[in-house]
């Protein structure tokens, strides 16, 4: 539902990229959008899926909970204005296909020379897994 999708967004918005700016945040809504689309799964499913995002990791340590409120506002406007804006892209790039991220700064996964490079936005680097052109 709608509702369950937001509230997960926003955490995971909080989660992994609290420290960007809007454009971070909002790629970060996008690969959670596009890997629901792509492997037909309920945002709730693609954040909670199995070492996916370190947040929500079994062996992650627990962060704690929102407590600035006018960051949480910030997230949910982000991730709504996201969902209601999907089809427009930011100054005309195409984000839309992103589906995998990562800090270089933290870590290298093993499957980032598997995948199309897209861009970097603040401390993230972004993928595709889509073939391009």
């Amino acid at each position: 539902n709608f509702l369950d999708a937001l509230v997960w967004m926003t955490l995971n918005v909080y989660f992994e990229a609290r420290g960007e700016g809007l454009r971070g945040k909002m790629d970060i809504v996008h690969v959670v959008h596009n890997r629901s689309e792509i492997r037909k799964q309920t945002v709730v499913e693609v954040i909670t899926a199995s070492k996916q995002f370190s947040w929500v990791n079994k062996d992650a340590s627990v962060q704690p909970l929102v407590n600035n409120t006018s960051l949480v506002y910030d997230m949910i406007k982000c991730v709504k204005a996201v969902y209601l804006a999907e089809a427009e892209r930011i100054q005309g790039e195409n984000r839309g296909m992103i589906d995998h991220y990562f800090n270089p700064n933290k870590v290298m996964p093993k499957w980032a020379d598997k995948l199309t490079y897209v861009h970097d936005e603040g401390n993230h680097r972004f993928f595709t897994s889509k073939r391009t052109k």
